[in-house]
């Protein structure tokens, strides 16, 4: 029956070609191959299993893309999902072979491109990245072989000596990495089961990923809406003064886009929806079997790695991501929430951390499984703080962790680093830090040069962003504060990719940004809309740019200009 279908979707493949040769079907579908990519004599050569990323656009069909498929010969299918994306490995024996990445969009035109591959002996073989500038976050993919009839046990990613951030029990490793823009000497190290340890380097020169798009919830009707960032992070309305481009979400309260710009994920009152991005334009194409069912759900969190998504509601979910298709499958793996009226998260590769703050305040914190996304409590932790201290603001990386403490009208900044094995925290010299008077809450500069807090002033018409400058101890000082407008002036506040600028919603501001907006007027007190700031010497936001909306835009996630 298998082998039936298989002829028969080729047939309509052939089918389609012919219709598409003809002109009356799209004439842009494309299939654009990421991994393995193809060297100067022509041919893609690497070990076992073989790594394949590659996804398909068709402007000119509206409906988008139907499916993806990899052909290891002609007429052999190793591999189909349906969407405009795939990703996965594909074990293949020794020797050479004529593979093909084909794609069919839902308008009839088919298009495939050709990989010659020869698959060879060899320890460890990088795929990804596969060249000596990478973007970040990194994306990192590899597979290791060996002549243990037992085979490989595991494998680990490196970022630096001693500094192993990703373990998966496989021979197969896919994983995103974020790491400040610099060179790095990475080392991927492998175990077999005979006792056979191997290892190989990459060195890469790590920038940080153009910008493509803002993701946010849009109004109060229950939608996630899209905006476009320009090259100097300009913010675009695909539709002019009318409302933005949009997707229905029933109560959506959270939105996160995975660390390679691939899929989008919203929560609300039906569960867990889950979108393609269309590399094109960013619109969001909604994944087969999408919402996932889920009650409660109030938050959810991507895993850095890209590979889960947790969902937080009494507890913490875990959910698999299909790595080509986006689409979710809840793992089982769960852990009850510390009883609190109101909590913060933060999560880095390895760690999860939930800050509750009533009726006492403590900072929980949960290794992460990358093998099934189980989470499991980090000794030594909850640490408490004193009931009567008002607690904002969670803000996590690789290294350290941080938060805001108000203690009887005076503000601190609590700072600690993270034990890279463990996830034990330990207080940062001179921590506590100084803080700035009535301290809201806290955000966190992804590079880890810069805290930013929101200080919110009684009056409630001159309020202020505190910039927190990160030294190489991890010690905060205080710089020069900025004034935002009134109590919902900024919010949505969201870091871009570059590390050069920052997103915000504005509401009603009483005073406006000072930088005139797409129309090149200066928006009204009463008007509503995103701002951009530039990311200026220690930490200062310089107002850049903003566009004027029809209805709120409160900002949650930005996709990458150049998924990968």
């Amino acid at each position: 029956m298998r082998y039936f279908v298989e002829k028969l979707w080729d047939k309509l493949a052939c089918c389609a070609l012919a219709f598409f040769l003809a002109g009356t079907a799209s004439a842009t579908l494309s299939v654009n191959v990421i991994s393995p990519s193809i060297g100067y004599q022509g041919t893609a050569s690497g070990g076992t299993p073989v790594f394949y990323e590659a996804y398909a656009t068709s402007p000119e069909c509206a409906s988008g893309i139907a499916a993806m498929r990899i052909y290891t010969a002609p007429g052999v299918s190793a591999y189909t999902v349906n969407g405009g994306h795939l990703e996965t490995f594909i074990a293949l024996p020794l020797g050479n072979y004529s593979t093909v990445v084909q794609a069919w969009d839902n308008c009839g035109a088919v298009a495939k491109t050709a990989v010659p591959l020869t698959v060879t002996a060899g320890n460890i073989t990088v795929y990804l990245p596969s060249g000596g500038v990478a973007y970040g976050p990194v994306h990192i993919a590899a597979s290791s072989q060996t002549g243990c009839n037992n085979g490989i046990a595991a494998m680990r990613l490196y970022t630096a000596p001693y500094i192993g951030v990703y373990t998966i029990d496989s021979n197969a490793l896919d994983t995103y990495v974020t790491v400040p823009p610099d060179s790095y000497s990475m080392t991927i190290v492998a175990w077999d089961k005979c006792g056979g340890v191997f290892t190989y380097g990459i060195s890469s020169a790590v920038t940080g990923a153009p910008n493509g798009y803002l993701y946010g919830i849009y109004g109060s009707s229950g939608s996630v809406g899209e905006l476009q960032i320009g090259e100097t992070a300009n913010i675009i309305n695909p539709n002019g003064t009318a409302d933005p481009p949009q997707v229905s979400v029933a109560g959506a309260n959270s939105v996160v886009v995975d660390p390679g710009g691939w899929f989008v994920y919203a929560s609300g009152t039906k569960g867990i929806y889950a979108f393609q991005i269309d590399p094109e334009n960013g619109s969001l194409v909604q994944v087969s079997g999408s919402p996932v069912a889920a009650n409660g759900v109030s938050q959810i969190v991507m895993d850095p790695s890209g590979n889960y998504l947790y969902a937080v509601s009494s507890s913490i979910a875990t959910y698999r991501i299909n790595r080509s298709s986006g689409a979710l499958t809840a793992t089982g793996q769960s852990v009850p929430l510390p009883s609190a009226n109101y909590f913060n998260l933060a999560v880095d590769t390895s760690f999860f951390y939930v800050l509750t703050t009533s009726p006492e305040g403590q900072l929980w914190g949960y290794s992460l499984n990358v093998n099934n996304g189980a989470l499991t409590p980090i000794a030594g932790l909850p640490i408490s703080i004193a009931t009567q201290f008002q607690i904002g603001g969670l803000v996590a990386d690789d290294y350290r962790a941080y938060l805001e403490v108000n203690n009887g009208g005076t503000y601190y900044v609590y700072g600690y680093n993270i034990n890279p094995t463990s996830g034990a925290l330990t207080a940062i010299s001179g921590s506590p830090f100084s803080g700035d008077d009535n301290l809201f809450n806290l955000w966190g500069d992804w590079e880890g040069r810069y805290l930013w807090g929101w200080s919110l002033e009684p009056t409630g018409t001159q309020n202020f962003v505190n910039p927190l400058e990160i030294n190489s101890k991890g010690q905060v000082t205080l710089s020069n504060e900025f004034t935002v407008g009134d109590a919902d002036a900024f919010a949505g506040f969201t870091e871009d990719l570059t590390g050069n600028y920052v997103f915000a919603e504005w509401t009603d501001a009483i005073v406006p940004p000072s930088a005139p907006s797409a129309g090149g007027a200066l928006p009204q007190p009463s008007d509503v809309g995103v701002q951009s700031y530039y990311i200026s010497n220690g930490g200062q936001l310089i107002p850049n740019s903003n566009t004027v909306l029809p209805n709120n835009f409160l900002v949650q996630a930005i996709g990458r200009g150049d998924p990968n």
